[in-house]
Parts: C-alpha cells; sequence; structure tokens
C-alpha cells in the first residue's frame, strides 16, 4: 500500500502523468525471462499531483512451466528460488527539475522468494515482505530497499494457478484474478514418487553475542556471517547428503549457507542476569534460504537417515578476514624452497586433516577451517515417529553451543580470536525448517492395508434378512463414562521449541472454543481472565484444554486436561 498521505483517489492519465515507474524483471527455472514493459504491464509508483499511488493491483503475466526431472535437478543444484529485480526510475513526463536529478533517483532491488515449499507441495504460492515500519531490531533485520521508498508495506509474491486449456484463450484480465480453485501440485505424482525430493531451510541465528570480543572488532575484522551444516552417520562417520557429481570428497560433505550483512540486525545491549556477568552485545542474523535434494540419490533411505543420523551445523561468526600479505612469496624466498625438486617442504608432505581445495582450507570433517564457532545439533528422529509420520513439514530449533578448535579449549588463549562466544549466557538459538514431499515412511513397514473388499455373494444371500431390519431403529451410541483425558510432557527445560508447540496449541484450541480472536496479545489476554460456570466443565462436549507447569531448573513437566476428540487430538497430534 502507499504511504499515508499519498492521495488514492487522485485521477490517472495525461492530467495527472507518471513521475516514477518500476521494471520488474525475472528468469523462471525453465530459462524463461520477462521484462516487464509499460505497455503491457504498467507499474506506475508515482504521480505528479497525487505522489506516490498504491499498486496492489499489479500482477504480472501468467507463465506455463513444463516440470520433470531436468527442471527439478535445475532447481535443485542452482536453488530453488526466483529472484525479481525491480528498477525504479523517473518517466519521460517528469519536468526540468526533476530531470536533472533523474540520474540519483535510479534505484533497484533484487528480491529472492524461495519456492521450495511451493515446489514439495505444502504451499500453493510464496512471498517476501518487506515492512518499513519495521524496527530493525526487532523485524526481520534487512533494509527496506530503496526502490520502494515511499511505500510501508511491500510484498512480492508467486502462486500456482490451473493451467488453461489448449482450446482456451486466457485474455490479460483473467490473469490478474486469483484462482477459484486450489491449483494442482508442482510435482506430478509419478515425479514425486521417483525423485522424492527434501528441502532444508535455514531461518534464523538469535542471539548471536559479541563477547569475549567487541561488537567493533567483529564489524571491522570479520568475516560475514556464515554456517555449515553436516549430515553424517554417527558409526560409520559417512555423509548422508546426497551424491553429486560436484563432490570431490562426498564423505566430508558439507553444504553451507552465508549471511548478507542487510541480513544482520544491529547490535543490542544485553544485561545478564547474574550481577557478577558484565554487559554484551547481541545480533541476530536472517538467512532464510533454502537447498533441496534428492533422496533418490541417496545411498541410505531417506527415513533411516533422518532416524539414524542428527544434522550438525556450525555457525561462522568470528572468522578473522584474511589479510593480504604485502610481498606475496617473500616467506618462501626467506625459508628457501629451491632445491632442484620445485616443490617446498610442506607442499610435498600433502593436506593432511581435509586440506585446502578451491572453495579454501577446511578441517578433517569438511568444515571451513574456523578457530572459534558455535555448534548445533538437530535431531529428525520425531519426524519418523507415530503420530507425525503423517506431516512433511517439521520446525525444528536448537541452542548454540561453544567450540574452540584451539588445543586446550576457550581458555588456553586470551586471543579473542580464539575464544567462542557466550552464546549460552545470551540464549543463543537457531531455528531450521525440514521438509519433504512426502510422509516418511518405514520401508520395511508393510504397505497400507487395502480397503476392505465386499463379498457380492454373501450380499446377495443377505438381502432376505437385509429388508427384514431395514426399517428398525438403531440403539443410540451410550455416552462415553471417561469422556476427559490426560496427557503429560516431561521434557528437560531447555527444549524450548515442544514448550512453544505445546503452549501454542493450548491456547489454539481454547481460543477456537471460546471464540476468542484479535492479536496474540488481546488473545492471551482474554484467555487469562477466561470464567467458567459449573455446567461447563461438567459438559463433555466443552473442549476446553487446562493443567498445569512445573520446572525444577533441570525438567519440565506440563500436564494437560481435556475432553476427548476436539480438545486433545491436537496434543496427541504433536
Amino acid at each position: 500500500g502507499a504511504e499515508e498521505g499519498a492521495e488514492e483517489g487522485a485521477e490517472e492519465g495525461a492530467e495527472d502523468p507518471p513521475t516514477a515507474s518500476m521494471t520488474v524483471a525475472y528468469a523462471l527455472p525453465d530459462g524463461t525471462e520477462f521484462v516487464s514493459t509499460r505497455e503491457d504491464h504498467p507499474l506506475v509508483v508515482a504521480r505528479r499531483a497525487a505522489g506516490v499511488v498504491p499498486c496492489d493491483s499489479w500482477t504480472g503475466p501468467t507463465h506455463e512451466l513444463v516440470v520433470n526431472e531436468d527442471t527439478l535437478r535445475e532447481m535443485a543444484r542452482r536453488g530453488a528460488r526466483l529472484v525479481v529485480t525491480f528498477t525504479r526510475s523517473n518517466t519521460a513526463e517528469t519536468s526540468d527539475d526533476d530531470r536533472a536529478g533523474a540520474n540519483s533517483d535510479v534505484a533497484s532491488a533484487a528480491t529472492t522468494i524461495e519456492l521450495a515449499s511451493l515446489v514439495l507441495g505444502s504451499e500453493s504460492h510464496a512471498e517476501r515482505v518487506y515492512d518499513a515500519d519495521a524496527v530493525d531490531g526487532a523485524g526481520s533485520g534487512e533494509a527496506f530497499p530503496p526502490a520502494f521508498a515511499g511505500y510501508r508495506r511491500v510484498r512480492v509474491g508467486v502462486r500456482l494457478v490451473e493451467a488453461p486449456a489448449e482450446d482456451t484463450a486466457v485474455s490479460a484480465d483473467d490473469d490478474a484474478q486469483p484462482a477459484t480453485s486450489k491449483p494442482p501440485p508442482f510435482l506430478p505424482a509419478g515425479l514425486a514418487r521417483d525423485l522424492r525430493p527434501f528441502a532444508v531451510t535455514l531461518h534464523r541465528a538469535s542471539n548471536l553475542p559479541d563477547a569475549p570480543a567487541s561488537h567493533a572488532a567483529l564489524d571491522e575484522l570479520c568475516e560475514p556471517i556464515g554456517a555449515h551444516l553436516a549430515w553424517r552417520h554417527p558409526k560409520t562417520m559417512e555423509s548422508v547428503w546426497p551424491k553429486t557429481d560436484d563432490d570431490d570428497d562426498d564423505a566430508a560433505r558439507v553444504v553451507s549457507w552465508q549471511c548478507a550483512k542487510s541480513s544482520t540486525t544491529p547490535w543490542r545491549t544485553v544485561v545478564p542476569l547474574e550481577s557478577f556477568s558484565a554487559p554484551f552485545r547481541t545480533r541476530d542474523a536472517r538467512f532464510d534460504s533454502s537447498l533441496m535434494f534428492m533422496a533418490k540419490d541417496m545411498r541410505t533411505d531417506l527415513h533411516d537417515a533422518c532416524a539414524a543420523a542428527p544434522l550438525e551445523l556450525r555457525v561462522h561468526d568470528r572468522v578473522v578476514r584474511a589479510v593480504p600479505e604485502k610481498f606475496p612469496g617473500l616467506d618462501t624466498l626467506i625459508e628457501g624452497k629451491d632445491d632442484g625438486s620445485g616443490e617446498s617442504g610442506e607442499g610435498a608432505e600433502g593436506a593432511e586433516g581435509g586440506g585446502t581445495n578451491a572453495k579454501g582450507p577446511h578441517d578433517a570433517d569438511g568444515f571451513p577451517v574456523a578457530d572459534a564457532y558455535a555448534k548445533a545439533v538437530f535431531d529428525l528422529r520425531s519426524a519418523c515417529e507415530r503420530p507425525r509420520t503423517t506431516r512433511t513439514k517439521f520446525h525444528v530449533e536448537a541452542d548454540l553451543e561453544p567450540v574452540s578448535a584451539v588445543p586446550g579449549g576457550a581458555g588456553a588463549s586470551l586471543d579473542w580470536t580464539c575464544r567462542a562466544g557466550r552464546y549460552v549466557e545470551a540464549h543463543a538459538t537457531v531455528t531450521m525448517t525440514f521438509e519433504t514431499c512426502a510422509p516418511l515412511r518405514d520401508p520395511r513397514a508393510p504397505p497400507p492395508t487395502p480397503a476392505k473388499t465386499i463379498d457380492v455373494d454373501a450380499e446377495e444371500g443377505a438381502e432376505g434378512e437385509g429388508a427384514e431390519v431395514e426399517g428398525a431403529e438403531v440403539p443410540p451410541t451410550p455416552p462415553d463414562p471417561r469422556p476427559f483425558r490426560r496427557c503429560v510432557f516431561a521434557m528437560h527445560h531447555s527444549n524450548v521449541p515442544l514448550f512453544r508447540e505445546i503452549l501454542d496449541v493450548v491456547r489454539g484450541v481454547n481460543a477456537k472454543t471460546l471464540g476468542v480472536d484479535g492479536t496474540p496479545a488481546h488473545v492471551l489476554f482474554e484467555l487469562a481472565h477466561a470464567r467458567f460456570e459449573p455446567a461447563q466443565i461438567a459438559d463433555p462436549s466443552f473442549a476446553v484444554l487446562t493443567g498445569f507447569h512445573v520446572i525444577d531448573g533441570v525438567t519440565r513437566l506440563i500436564l494437560i486436561e481435556g475432553t476427548a476428540g476436539e480438545g486433545m487430538d491436537p496434543v496427541y497430534e504433536m
């Protein structure tokens, strides 16, 4: 929508000519390129009298995309995402004064829309939202693009629509109308069963501390924040990732993300609860990037890999940037390498412990070398256990722990480049989504039981009996003598994701039963002040969840009680 104060009702056309327009360009996964034009797809963002105008109704053309194995593998190789470039510039109708500063008004913004959920079938649309009112410290951490100046909120999205029939002409007006029926999945059923694609999306690393370093040193001397993910079997230590043609050493394969500087929130001061701890600063790093793989290329079944092998993530937020040598080759000349062999002493020994490849130095586990970093472990075993075997999308969160590669531990050196951050005191966490195109199923489990067949001969022989009881009254089902159910959760106090999931389920069920709607703060206030009559408490159809919560500093115990069926079913499905 346009910024407050813009005259949305201003006339368009020659009486109020446009002063700024936008060009939209993108390339589809199959290589199809699109660049908007003023004639076919006008996108006017400002007019002389009205100022900034709303652009809610702008919709690009409908593209047909052939989905086959080549298309899907290309998306997995290059990334399942769509990059949309917005270029804002002054139009020819500007005045002389405006035309003089036209060059300074040209702005460009590249928006990346992740398509992993759309491809795997959990969503029929994908979008990216920019909010000018969001505070960087509490918002996404990404600066508002200059190309969208004048707007308060911009939503850029792509959605699936039903492919038109071959003999049906599609007009421009039809393209702008939303689909009335649910579009078909992006992946054909046969292709999904054959390739079995899945995706890993790294979202956010929160509360990354500066101590024992200073925030100024991390900003000036360190490389951008990176995250590196390994998936190895705990016994054989072999990589579980699907093998690709680009892997030189598949056993040490690690997939990586890098956070742009614009996607990092400003530093904020944290005062620890302990009086003896000095204040420090923290920041967040937003990745929101997906990597897609094909389970068909794995050595083991995806279900077995999730059940046996945890994911290990390392966050490198304090890797010192390499300083270029003032005199390249001086050290080699001083040490003296010319012994007739043409090789230096170190180079002849080879690269033990992982060595160096085209991507830089790596350790024995395949991770980029770092003296200090944070580590998190994601356990996917719950995705293979009932009742979650019917789900395809799993949001996981893990705590970050400090690790130092210096012999003797983090306290062996006073140099901040070798000492890990205070991740535990900062309550640093990282979030990720693991998504598949179909529920995980044990390959050794028997196939689902087919529908019960009807014996036609027995049915014909029982026609007479059926005629006799056709008008008989069916006795009512007796009420359940124990209509209430109970569920107890016992977990470690640091299992924050499960605790939040339980609270969300309980509040969602109670809000639906009591008809409470609104902002999360309003819903929480109404639920906290709700009072029930004795008749409601004894009513088995009153689907309200209650319980209590106990914590002793180590273990967290949560007990939930409610009516069977609509009340407790969401709790049992967690």
